[in-house]
Formats: structure tokens, sequence, C-alpha cells
């Protein structure tokens, strides 16, 4: 990410927060210990057997919590090191959780890249309290993260957080994503945050990738290398369909030669309040989207939970289609809202990390049930909804051509890219090289040729259309929807300029 791109200045100052504690201190550590491995034990169940076909994430979730089941002494180690070191349950607890990362990360890169989604597991299950909200913060705040998690940005008020600076964590990650869209400079250290205290005051030096305290220059970065364009220009019939996160982005998106809102990310907006949204505020919201779009089609993605943007009090581990197959009552509130607002204006569907056939048929009767009772003898009449579905991972792209009854497409390059590199998003060492590695290249040209053959329209989002160098070689090989944010609108601007 170029921090100093997209209006933001050279040089900012500001006052540093620091990213307060956020265990629950309990007299009983093994309480919380226990909570921890109940919802191991329950999501690893849920899993079931291995089978043929399943996705990374799903058997590195897997893998994840068989492994902390097979460290049965955990919650002994716990007390053993309360009554050595003299501290309370819940530090040791955090100390010997900081032991078992260090186990897992021990086992190579598969299992240590699980870390972050058991960082941020285990601040759920410990009840974050007493975290300060984004207003009690000065004006010009820097924030100062030791790892950067969604979870630590619940309640972000970018007009206070003036800037974000993690030791670690992904420029592709969610939080990462998050950032950006709010248009909120990010630096990624790749280093401890030690040596800042709250209320220091801050100076970023975006343009020399320095940092100063007090005066003094405390961390420095390297900057990012500007990328090389590829082509000077792109083909005419290239349409532009941008990815938002919030209300506030979209009414900031210039609608004219756009071709409508290619996603809406509708989980962003409860894990920034916090919590689960009603059905009162889905409605205002999505209306408030859709009336901006002035008649252009808008596509909402149903609510994707994953790891690093945790579903706001559902603390088990279930993430993206398996969370709306898990909790139908909130996958039948957000369906019940579309299909109120599709009698008034185009909109789609997008369904989150698909991975067979089966699970399309299944939320298409879900979808047809849900408009017979909602309508009853009219539900024939009523405007049909476009149902799409995300291509996120290397088996997804081997069976999308068979699957029935998808409207649409979406590739997903940030997962699709760690699906194929066996990366997660957090991994400080994902640049925007990946973007337009050669296997990735090759997959997406595969994915074209599939949709040219069963004639189905074809997008591609994520930070792959974002980057001019990526843009440029996905065009080439036949993508002609690109689903930039707004903050990446500026790269099809560098195309315009050359033409």
């Amino acid at each position: 990410m170029a921090p100093f791109a997209h209006g933001i200045p050279s040089l900012l100052v500001g006052t540093a927060v620091i990213s307060p504690s956020r265990i629950r201190d309990s007299r009983d550590a093994f309480l919380t210990t226990e909570a921890f491995f109940e919802i191991a034990r329950h999501r690893l169940s849920q899993l079931g057997p291995a089978k043929i076909g399943s996705d990374d994430i799903a058997e590195a979730t897997r893998g994840l919590y068989r492994m902390m089941l097979d460290d049965p002494t955990f919650v002994e180690a716990v007390s053993a090191c309360s009554d050595h070191y003299h501290c309370s349950p819940v530090e040791a607890f955090r100390r010997e959780l900081d032991n078992l990362i260090t186990k897992w990360q021990q086992n190579g890169d598969f299992f240590s890249q699980r870390a972050y989604d058991l960082e941020d597991l285990y601040r759920l299950v410990s009840q974050p309290i007493d975290h300060p909200t984004m207003a009690k913060f000065p004006e010009n705040a820097i924030l100062v993260l030791p790892t950067l998690l969604t979870t630590e940005l619940t309640g972000l008020d970018e007009t206070r957080v003036k800037a974000v600076i993690a030791g670690r964590g992904g420029n592709h990650s969610h939080p990462a994503i998050l950032l950006r869209s709010r248009g909120v400079p990010l630096i990624i250290l790749n280093q401890d945050v030690d040596g800042v205290n709250i209320g220091d005051p801050v100076e970023i030096d975006f343009s020399r990738g320095t940092i100063r305290i007090n005066g003094t220059i405390w961390k420095t970065w390297s900057l990012p290398v500007p990328e090389e364009q590829g082509l000077a220009r792109l083909p005419e019939n290239i349409e532009i369909w941008p990815c938002i996160s919030t209300p506030d982005e979209a009414l900031s998106l210039p609608m004219d030669h756009i071709g409508g809102i290619g996603l809406v990310r509708t989980e962003i907006t409860p894990i920034l309040s916090g919590r689960m949204p009603s059905r009162e505020e889905m409605e205002s919201e999505y209306t408030t989207i859709l009336k901006h779009a002035g008649g252009r089609p808008v596509r909402f993605r149903l609510l994707d939970f994953e790891p690093d943007k945790p579903a706001p009090g559902f603390p088990d581990g279930i993430w993206g289609l398996d969370f709306l197959r898990n909790y139908p009552e909130w996958t039948r509130r957000q369906v019940d809202v579309l299909l109120k607002l599709s009698g008034q204006y185009p909109l789609g569907i997008i369904l989150p990390m698909v991975r067979s056939e089966i699970e399309v048929n299944e939320f298409s009767s879900f979808l047809k049930k849900a408009k017979r009772e909602m309508f009853g003898p009219d539900a024939e009449k009523w405007p049909p909804l476009s149902l799409g579905a995300m291509i996120e991972t290397c088996e997804m792209t081997e069976i999308v051509g068979d699957i029935h009854g998808l409207d649409f497409w979406v590739i997903g390059t940030n997962d699709l890219c760690c699906s194929l590199t066996g990366r997660c998003r957090e991994d400080g060492t994902t640049n925007s090289e990946a973007l337009w590695n050669p296997e990735l290249i090759n997959l997406i040209a595969s994915i074209v040729n599939k949709a040219k053959k069963t004639n189905i329209p074809l997008f591609l989002c994520g930070e792959g259309a974002n980057s001019p160098k990526a843009i440029a070689s996905y065009a080439e090989k036949g993508i002609r929807a690109f689903c930039p944010s707004p903050a990446g609108l500026t790269a099809y601007s560098a195309f315009a300029c050359n033409k």
C-alpha cells in the first residue's frame, strides 16, 4: 500500500494512542480456557472428516483446532505459569497462549499462518471490555497496534484516527482493505512497536519512510516501489463496477462512466459497529446505496465473515458460506430485505466462498422459499434477483464451469492468490507482485475461457482490480469487468491519461 497516494499528505503529525489490553481480568482463567477449548471442539465436530475437494481455508481451520486439542496440558500450564511468575491467571493465560502459538509456528508455514485466526478468536472468547471507543481518542490520533486485526478497528472514526501503525500484519488482509476504504493511511513495520507511549507526539514522513517520536526517529520502513504500468492503455470495452464497504463510500462514488456497483461488503458495517444490524438498519443502509446508484445494478455480497473479520457475537469459528448455512435466521433477515428492495431497484446477490454446486442449489431453494413466504401468489411476478458466486479457491476454479443456476461469477483475487500460494492474507511477506504471478494469470485465463463457453458475465475484484500492472495482465487474458475500491479508481485514470 502506498500511504502517500489517494490525497494523503506526505507529512502527517498526530498523537500516539496505544492499543489497550482487551483481555478480561477474571479470578479463574480456567473458565476462559475451557470456553476456548469448547468452541474448538464444537468447530471440529462441525467440520467432520476431511472431504475430497475441501478448500484450503477449511483444511487450515481444521488443522488449527486439531493441533490445539492435541495439547491437553494447556490448562495445567496456565496454573503453573501463574504460580511461577506470580501473575494473574489472565496474564498467565496470555503467556501460555503465546507459547502455544510458538509451537504452531515451529510446525511450518501452513500452521504458523493460522496464528492470526487464533488471536482474533481468543479476543472474541475473552469478551473484550474497557476498549475505548474512537470518540474518546484525541484529534489527529495515531493508532499503534502490535498486530493488525479487524477486532481492533471496531468503531473506527476516521475523523479522529489519522493513521494506523501496525507491528505485524498483511497489506492484503481485511483490516488493511478496511482502512484503505476509509482513507486511513496504514504502515506495517514487520517489527515490534515498543518504545512509544500514549500521548507521545508522532510525525510520519511518507516521502522518506520515517516515524519520529518526540522529534527523534523511532522507526523506518521501506517505501513501496512504484509499479510498472504494463499496458499503455486498456481495451475500449472495459467496464468498471466499484467495490464498496459502507454507504458513505457509495456516496463518494462518481457514478458517471461506471456500469454499477459490483460488490457491497455487507459484513463491514456490523464489524465496525461491533453488533449485528436490525432489519430496519439493513434496509436503510442498502436503500442509501441503491438510490445513489441511480438505477444502475448493485450486487450485495451476503455476510462474508472470515478469520480476520469475525462476526460480532459469534465466536464459533464459522466463516463464509458456512456462516449463512449455520445461521439461517440471519441469512433470512438479509435476504428478506434484499427481496423487498428488488421490487424497486435492480440488484443481485453474491454468495461468498462457494465450494460446490450443492451449496448453490441449497441457497437457490432457500431463496425461492423466502420469496414464496414473502409474496405468496405474487412471488412469480416479483422481479428476479440475479445470483452470483465468488471464485476464491483453486478448487472452485476447476468446478465453476459445471455449476448451474448462477447468473454471474466474481473472481476474488486476494483469496484466490492465497489459495494458490498457500499464504494467508495477513502474511507480511505477501505483496503486490503475487497479483501478477504467472500461475495466477494462467488460472484467471482458464476462468475466462470457462465463462466464454458458458456465456456467463465475469467480474474481478480485490487488490488485483486496484493494481495497474495486474489490471493490464488480466485485461490481456480477457477480463473486461473490474471491481476496484474507490481508492483504486485512480489506476484507471492513469490508463485514461495515456489514451
